[in-house]
């Protein structure tokens, strides 16, 4: 129970942080940082496949898990409390003037939620 705790406590430091001090960030940086760490996330993944002695339920899940999502709109939800977040960040912290489009904004919070809320990370 400690885990998704943590997760979250570090999700909303990190975005803190990185709302506040992210102009300070090299733009290379924050390039390549999701890439390592979607790097990382696939070798972990994979490490974790090879000890899985009995697939066809992880199959199963997978498979089940997606109709569910399909038929609670579990997308739409997500983009609805990505728009919440992004208003309490922008409250908190003045946006660049660079600031990214909804759909880049989007793609970038899926990613942070899948990396570490639904990986291995």
């Amino acid at each position: 129970m400690t885990g998704p705790i943590v997760n979250s406590i570090g999700i909303i430091a990190g975005s803190l942080i990185g709302a506040t001090l992210g102009h300070r960030i090299p733009i290379r940086l924050k390039e390549r940082l999701p890439l390592v760490f979607g790097s990382i996330s696939m070798g972990l993944g994979i490490s974790m496949i090879v000890k899985v002695n009995l697939f066809p339920p992880v199959i199963l899940a997978i498979i089940i898990g997606t109709i569910i999502g399909e038929l609670i709109k579990l997308e739409e939800g997500v983009t609805v409390l990505a728009g919440h977040a992004r208003t309490i960040v922008e409250k908190i912290s003045k946006p660049p003037k660079d600031s990214l489009d909804h759909m880049a904004y989007m793609e970038r919070f899926i990613s942070v939620i899948v990396l570490f809320c639904a990986s291995t990370t």
